[in-house]
């Protein structure tokens, strides 16, 4: 990479201190020119949303690269990921990104894989090892691809990037503008190498980004949210709870993954601009503590809350207001007066944040 990584930009995200430090002095030593720290994947948005048009040298320059943790609060690098990659507030769905992260697993570097992540590597690391992974990361320069199911760098040993033609031949879809195929959802970018020229030096206002812009324009139609991305969630949760009405085995797993989902929809939801999805499940969380978790009222109460989730993510009930808004919060209120009956320690919401929700 030589010197040309002065001129490059990077953005750390980790809610560890010492962890950003540690990772901010390697970046350094390596040679990027520019490196920032935020500590959440909120306040990464934040900053990438004003990175747009900044100055180099200023606190919020235009990044090229960002360094992600996994878990962190209220919102984790996987959510991160898919910001970049899927919303249309995202200012470079083509960004190169990457996990640095002390929480990998096989489970969680398949998921970063299908979030269109360029790479992941785990904590603790070697500066010799952590210079071979930016260097794969900072001089590719992979066509992206966009299919029902991802969007992202080309992943060259899976089948993301390949169909079927009704005459049952194979197409290499990375050789296709996307919408100019038989399926105008799927195609491939291949777009100028960029960051080759801004480790050559060029300034980046003399950087011809035409190609970049005008995929963009063809990206908004295939854009997502938050809401769409727990519906997977929304759904594992509709399963645990019908192991735990149906008393069947690895009830102690369903009530697991119930609160574990809660806990991050809870910290998420607001985070992300969906307060009903962190009101319902609060909701759904304060259900099942300081109960036996398997009366009627109990799973009543679970089931309506996901009901809610359900009903918020179908609708993608953002914000504070509207029809669906004021038919949600009704239901909301109802279960807070239930779980005040069946748990008299259950701090209810105050009449305030009902109506904030709602006004």
């Amino acid at each position: 990479m030589g010197n040309g990584l002065k001129h490059c930009s990077v953005l750390v995200v980790d809610d560890n201190a010492s962890s950003r430090t540690i990772l901010t002095s390697a970046l350094n030593e390596i040679g990027f020119g520019y490196v920032r720290s935020v500590s959440n994947g909120a306040m990464a948005m934040s900053h990438l949303v004003q990175s747009v048009d900044a100055p180099m040298n200023g606190s919020t320059p235009p990044v090229d690269l960002v360094l992600s943790e996994w878990n962190m609060d209220p919102v984790g690098g996987l959510v991160l990921a898919k910001w970049i990659r899927m919303s249309k507030n995202s200012p470079n769905r083509f960004l190169r990104m990457g996990f640095v992260s002390g929480n990998l697993d096989a489970e969680k570097i398949e998921l970063s894989r299908l979030a269109g992540v360029n790479g992941a590597m785990s904590k603790p690391f070697t500066m010799a090892k952590l210079k071979t992974h930016l260097t794969n990361i900072m001089t590719a320069n992979p066509v992206f691809v966009k299919s029902p199911s991802y969007f992202g760098p080309t992943r060259r040993r899976r089948n993301s990037d390949v169909v079927l033609t009704e005459r049952r031949h194979m197409r290499d879809i990375t050789n296709e503008d996307l919408g100019q195929g038989i399926h105008p959802e799927l195609g491939g970018f291949n777009l100028p190498n960029y960051m080759a020229q801004i480790m050559d030096g060029t300034p980046r206002e003399q950087i011809d980004f035409t190609a970049l812009n005008w995929s963009h324009t063809l990206l908004q139609n295939w854009s997502e949210d938050y809401a769409d991305w727990i519906k997977n969630d929304i759904a594992e949760m509709r399963n645990a709870l019908g192991i735990i009405v149906r008393g069947e085995n690895h009830r102690a797993r369903a009530l697991s993954l119930l609160h574990g989902n809660a806990l991050r929809m809870i910290r998420e939801g607001e985070a992300m601009n969906y307060p009903l999805v962190s009101a319902f499940a609060r909701t759904l969380k304060a259900a099942f503590e300081g109960t036996q978790g398997n009366t009627k009222q109990v799973l009543e109460i679970a089931d309506t809350s996901i009901q809610g989730l359900e009903a918020v993510a179908s609708a993608h009930a953002a914000g504070r207001g509207g029809d669906v808004s004021y038919a949600l919060e009704a239901s909301l209120m109802q279960m807070e007066k239930k779980l005040g009956h069946i748990n008299p320690k259950h701090e209810s919401y105050p009449k305030s944040h009902y109506g904030g929700l709602i006004a």
